[in-house]
């Protein structure tokens, strides 16, 4: 009976020996005896016996009140909890915060993790045989196998503790709390309590619950806020990596762009590292000043087709869990592009789509074709097409093909021919453009450039965003005449467009009224030049065929078409050898890329680290914004012996404070009432001789 009352603050119960005070004041200052000479006794000797007796009791009276008031004051400042006889087991959850932000040091200089879990291990410690525990990880980790009913097998999740690592991502209270609760439902346990180990960030603690309401529940959730230092520490995040608009041939070059933002208040020097699974290593250093953002462009090169992967990390920060980044791409073969007519059509577009006839520099492989054979080639199913405009032209049959072969996905890519003298005649009609009549000036027209965020001119800007692609003069050109909803890149200085792209279906057309010719313009004679046709040709699938992206504490998204057993396992990063159903998808907790496979259908996935993790607010309220609507305590943890005394005062049972409170005031009340009660008169009568 005794070990069930405990007392959340038993420092008052020291002070208990204070209640002999009155006894002591009593005994050793009271009035002494003292003789005094009167002239007669008569009036002492007729006061009735019996009543010095009974005020000798009234003062016992009012000592011993006095006693039990200050003794009773003590045990109310002490706040018991009588757990009551025969409550049976407790039923504890020990929720852990394992986001990202929880790997960064505490203010003794143990990470703020490591103190977290010393202190479910102390709480642990404390349970009875038969209470019964469990735990829930407010990022979930397949790597940690928190079961889903609660155990008495306290030894178990001790091991599992044990296992417990930081992730690089954001965690969910709501989410996390609601599976206690679940895990709470099925136990039949009398008393309930959730205690959640967590450094109260903002990014996961301070935005309101997206639910209405609680589940009802009778447990008692106490947050124990565990301390981070009041020095900011200087970090910087990986913010974003970003791969090239377009297919990504074997064989060629090309940038992928990685943004770095400061999150502290303090300037940062840091390295940025890459490397990928082909051994190519770089390392670049960058200064970021206080809150500011850089792009830094990291150059790659893969001779083999297929699937590859790039790892990106900050190094030179003090928080390390937002500085990974991992990214999935396929490379193609060098891509086949059909040109129907000769060499003498095109210009200088050959030698820009593949420089000195080598493929392998650009990832693409132009060959000419006879108009006569393109049903042939289409036949095939290539994906980008050149032709002039005559050739569509020519007859309904072969428009037609175009046609479907743009809406099912295709690109193709109309100009005139370098030959045409003249005026050509009027497109085909599902174009909605034309070609003006034929202009020369021998002075030439000047240009001007339009959309120039525009995927074409992707590779002709510095660091600035300028384009490197000015004084383009035009000597010859058919302006287009346009009707439908084009896209336009370039014009002639009085507005009329010279080079525009619409879409139709799933595909794109771009449109020129340029020959890429010397002889038209001197765009050819242009470095830029290069870029911008390559460009047109290799666009049209963005990132080529990329991994689907995520962020670390996302679920996995498999494709639609995935079946419902599969097969997860990472293949940079992380180990991880998962299988299962759809319906339990994993959390993918850590940086790394992960293929999915199951029924001959396959999923890559990228996943990079949680930015918000690295910055530095945290909640320091008496409640937190994200249990809005739940009661919960919030107490920051300082030593072991006080969260052990604060678990204590949270089992479930009859709180003692506020009666003790009531009997106190009663005592003193009664107190006075006895101190001030009127004196007793003698009734017996006055005998005179």
């Amino acid at each position: 009976m005794i070990s069930n009352l405990v007392f959340a603050h038993p420092m008052f119960l020291y002070a208990l020996p204070a209640a002999a005070l009155p006894v002591i004041f009593h005994l050793f200052f009271r009035l002494r005896k003292e003789v005094r000479v009167f002239p007669t006794l008569m009036f002492f000797e007729l006061i009735d016996p019996r009543l010095s007796s009974l005020r000798r009791i009234q003062e016992w009276l009012i000592l011993a009140l006095r006693c039990l008031i200050i003794a009773l004051l003590m045990l109310a400042l002490s706040q018991p909890v009588w757990l009551g006889i025969g409550q049976g087991r407790a039923a504890v959850i020990l929720m852990i915060d394992n986001s990202g932000s929880m790997c960064g040091s505490s203010p003794d200089g143990q990470t703020k993790l490591g103190q977290a879990l010393d202190a479910a291990r102390s709480l642990l410690a404390t349970l009875d045989k038969g209470d019964l525990a469990g735990m829930v990880l407010l990022v979930e980790d397949p790597l940690v196998p928190a079961g889903e009913i609660l155990s008495s097998d306290l030894k178990s999740l001790k091991h599992t503790l044990d296992k417990i690592t930081e992730t690089e991502a954001a965690g969910t209270p709501a989410q996390a709390l609601n599976r206690a609760f679940a895990m709470l439902e099925k136990c039949p346990a009398p008393r309930h309590e959730i205690h959640v180990f967590t450094d109260l960030q903002e990014a996961e603690w301070k935005a309101p619950p997206s639910q209405s309401a609680w589940p009802a529940a009778r447990a008692r959730v106490a947050v124990h806020r565990i301390a981070s230092p009041r020095e900011e520490p200087v970090n910087a995040a990986l913010h974003a990596m970003t791969l090239p608009r377009k297919r990504l041939p074997s064989g060629r070059s090309f940038d992928l762009a990685v943004e770095l933002v400061n999150t502290s208040t303090s300037d940062a020097t840091l390295q940025l590292n890459a490397t990928d699974d082909a051994g190519q290593q770089q390392s670049v250093s960058a200064a970021l000043a206080a809150g500011g953002k850089q792009t830094i462009r990291l150059p790659f090169k893969y001779d083999a087709a297929g699937f590859h992967w790039i790892s990106v990390w900050i190094e030179g920060d003090a928080f390390p869990a937002d500085n990974k980044g991992f990214i999935g791409f396929f490379c193609n073969e060098a891509e086949p592009v059909p040109m129907v007519g000769n060499a003498r059509d095109f210009g200088a577009l050959p030698f820009a789509l593949a420089p000195g006839g080598n493929s392998q520099l650009s990832g693409i492989d132009p060959f000419f074709v006879e108009p006569s054979a393109v049903e042939q080639v289409l036949a095939r199913k290539p994906r980008v097409m050149v032709t002039t405009w005559n050739v569509p032209a020519a007859g309904n049959r072969l428009a037609g093909l175009l046609k479907n072969h743009v809406e099912a996905g295709g690109q193709l890519v109309l100009l005139p021919s370098a030959k045409t003298s003249g005026s050509l005649p009027e497109a085909v009609n599902w174009l909605e453009a034309s070609l003006g009549p034929l202009e020369n000036r021998e002075q030439g027209f000047q240009t001007i450039l339009l959309e120039k965020g525009a995927q074409i001119w992707e590779d002709l800007r510095d660091e600035k965003g300028n384009l490197h692609l000015r004084q383009v003069r035009v000597t010859k050109a058919h302006p287009l005449q346009l009707k439908g909803d084009y896209t336009v890149y370039l014009t002639l200085e009085d507005g009329r467009p010279l080079l525009a792209s619409r879409r139709f279906g799933k595909g794109r057309c771009y449109v020129s009224g340029l020959a890429f010719d010397p002889a038209w313009s001197n765009l050819p004679l242009k470095a830029g030049f290069l870029a911008m046709a390559q460009n047109m040709v290799l666009s049209g699938q963005a990132g080529g065929n990329q991994a689907v992206l995520q962020t670390a504490g996302e679920r996995l998204l498999p494709s639609t078409g995935m079946p419902e057993e599969f097969h997860l396992r990472s293949l940079a990063g992380n180990p991880l050898d998962w299988k299962g159903r759809k319906d339990r998808l994993p959390v993918l907790a850590r940086t790394g890329v992960y293929l999915a496979e199951a029924g001959g259908v396959t999923d890559y996935t990228a996943v990079r680290s949680s930015e918000k993790e690295g910055i530095y607010r945290f909640v320091n309220d008496r409640q937190a914004p994200a249990l809005a609507g739940l009661e919960h305590s919030i107490q920051t943890f300082t030593t072991r012996e006080d969260l052990l005394l604060l678990a204590k005062s949270l089992r479930q049972g009859a709180a003692l404070q506020t009666p003790l409170y009531l009997l106190v005031i009663a005592g003193v009340l009664l107190e006075l009432w006895l101190a001030n009660r009127p004196a007793a008169h003698s009734k017996r009568p006055l005998s005179v001789p």
